[in-house]
């Protein structure tokens, strides 16, 4: 059966510095059943503990600066990072994380959640391929 919650149980850490596009967002991922964590900032980034999330949503531009550390973290403790950004593919640094999806604004709330669920189907490709 399929969910109308893809992502019941799961854990979404949004960094979005524009009000209206978490607002959105966060109210998007809500009502695929997910709990949402929105920051604006990399000191609010700073302070959490990462391995806590299953996704991550990031604009690359936050209001104290780029989000590189804060992914590199999560990237560390493995959580799958959709990187959502005005610059799109452009920016350098972008390419460094291999396994991230890379979507340029505005992406509609469905991509997004596209985004999110193909990179849950390759951890459970993996999970999978691990256990045979």
């Amino acid at each position: 059966m399929v969910s109308l919650r893809p992502l019941e149980g799961k854990r979404v850490l949004l960094a979005e510095d524009e009000t209206l596009v978490a607002l959105f967002l966060a109210r998007f991922l809500g009502k695929q059943g997910a709990e949402v964590l929105t920051i604006a900032s990399l000191e609010q980034g700073r302070k959490l503990d990462v391995d806590t999330f299953d996704h991550a949503v990031l604009d690359v531009c936050l209001d104290d600066g780029e989000v590189y550390p804060l992914a590199r973290r999560l990237e560390q403790a493995g959580v799958p990072i959709v990187f959502h950004t005005g610059y799109g593919d452009t920016l350098r640094e972008l390419r460094t994380f291999a396994d991230a999806v890379i979507l340029t604004k505005p992406a509609h709330g469905a991509a997004i959640l596209a985004a999110i669920q193909s990179q849950a189907v390759d951890v459970l490709d993996v999970a999978e391929a691990g256990s045979s």
